[in-house]
């Protein structure tokens, strides 16, 4: 057998039942543009001084996973993507549409998650074993677009444990990807017509943990927060009036908007569709400047912070024909 393309792996995510279980009974096939998730090893080197100029002995430490699974957003896989650092959404089923929402949960998935776990299953077509990298959580989402692209979608894991196992067979879903044309976006009252790009990011701030209980070896024995969530937006737009410098200016909170509207009509009249709300949107950085001599372009920042009167500092919004990810 040659040697393995990329463009044939399979890869998969199962969510656990419980922390420290591997699950592969209920795969999300995922068609993706790259990944890097895989088990990491420190080395532990003695330091004892013994009358030669030679390092010590080495030992195997911490055992830990962490990567980045990237790739053009699907309505259908992209749900896996929110649950895997949100949790199971609020669905509701009108005939054979699923309207499914995510917000950030505020108490962990349990004792030992702080979100919910789950298990990425790869198998590199090489002739070998699939490589079921698991107790991963998800740590950060972003959500990408740009003029002339497809909407992508970034998922950051955490945590791990590893084992072999047989492939699975993939089957992957069908359904048409969003492309920058369908995307609306408006800040307060105000639709914004100018931006070349835009993104959304969400840092849970997890971190694995080790422990000394010999039940998990060298493996993280809980994932959990060691920060505060964050919710970052960052993007670039044409500078048609000042009424952006302005509210950069006056420090004001205002609700963001982004839809999207896919091209499959999954019912008559209702389409694959995608909304991101941040109720409490506040720039951080609004650089007006002339950079040369064309079109005056701002690459501005903004955070999303919690609002009381919503309950949350960002909402995601799916409709598909999935009725559950969990």
């Amino acid at each position: 057998m040659g040697a393995p393309y990329g463009q044939t792996a399979e890869l998969g995510i199962c969510f656990q039942n419980s922390y420290g279980t591997a699950n592969v009974s209920s795969m999300h096939w995922m068609a993706i543009l790259s990944e890097d998730v895989t088990h990491k090893a420190e080395t532990l080197q003695s330091q004892n001084m013994r009358g030669v100029f030679e390092e010590g002995d080495a030992y195997q430490g911490r055992l830990s996973a962490d990567g980045t699974i990237e790739m053009e957003a699907h309505p259908i896989s992209l749900g896996v993507m929110l649950t895997a650092i949100f949790g199971a959404p609020t669905t509701v089923t009108s005939g054979g549409i699923y309207t499914h929402t995510w917000k950030p949960s505020q108490t962990d998935w349990d004792e030992l998650s702080a979100g919910i776990p789950f298990t990425f299953h790869k198998n590199m077509k090489d002739g070998g074993s699939a490589s079921l990298v698991y107790d991963l959580c998800g740590n950060e989402l972003e959500l990408s677009v740009a003029n002339g692209e497809f909407l992508t979608s970034r998922l950051g894991v955490v945590g791990g444990n590893f084992k072999f196992q047989a492939p699975s067979t993939a089957s992957y879903p069908a359904g048409k990807r969003w492309t920058w044309d369908v995307t609306s976006v408006s800040m307060g009252n105000s639709s914004q017509t100018g931006l070349n790009d835009l993104s959304i990011k969400v840092n849970e701030s997890l971190e694995g943990m080790h422990s000394l209980a010999v039940s998990r070896g060298k493996w993280p024995a809980r994932v959990k927060h060691s920060g505060f969530r964050m919710v970052e937006i960052s993007g670039t737009m044409r500078l048609d009036n000042q009424n952006e410098f302005k509210e950069y200016i006056e420090a004001t909170e205002r609700e963001l908007v982004v839809s999207m509207k896919g091209p499959t009509e999954i019912q008559s009249g209702f389409y694959e569709t995608l909304t991101v709300k941040v109720p409490a949107m506040r720039y951080t950085e609004y650089p007006l400047g002339a950079g040369g001599p064309g079109l005056i372009e701002v690459g501005f920042s903004a955070k999303g912070n919690y609002s009381q009167d919503s309950g949350t500092a960002v909402q995601f919004t799916l409709v598909n024909t999935k009725a559950a990810y969990v």
